[in-house]
């Protein structure tokens, strides 16, 4: 194995290790609503009770998306490890940094939607509606 495979690898799993870390920090530290860590979503900022749920449900969702980025990422290097051509390694750093991006994306996203399902607008817990049936 040469010393670049080595280097990329390192770099492959640096984004999902700072991912992984973060939502291990949300989980023992919380952020204050004025704290500028954590998930600062529009919808988070709405009250205390969105803020606090936006870091749980962002703080899982780093820890797995960061676990998921990095068995993926050991996976395809271990697929190209016997391959030794230079435009191997450019395809591979593209596809590196493109998929972490797209994490770090689908992250935000997914805790919005999160929010949105629990929440209304006004950061009140939505009620479902229960009808009862006639006899």
């Amino acid at each position: 194995m040469s010393w670049i495979w080595v280097v990329m690898l390192i770099i492959e799993i640096l984004m999902p290790g700072v991912m992984i870390y973060t939502g291990i920090m949300l989980r023992i530290k919380k952020p204050s609503k004025g704290d500028p860590l954590g998930y600062r979503g529009a919808s988070a900022r709405v009250n205390r009770q969105t803020w606090d749920y936006a870091q749980k449900v962002y703080s899982i969702i780093s820890i797995i998306l960061g676990a998921m980025c990095i068995i993926a990422s050991i996976i395809v290097m271990i697929i190209f490890l016997k391959k030794d051509n230079n435009g191997i390694y450019t395809v591979t750093a593209i596809v590196a940094v493109a998929s972490e991006g797209l994490l770090l994306a689908l992250s935000s996203l997914l805790t919005s939607m999160f929010i949105s399902i629990k929440f209304d607008n006004d950061g009140h817990i939505k009620v479902k509606n229960k009808k009862k049936k006639s006899a």
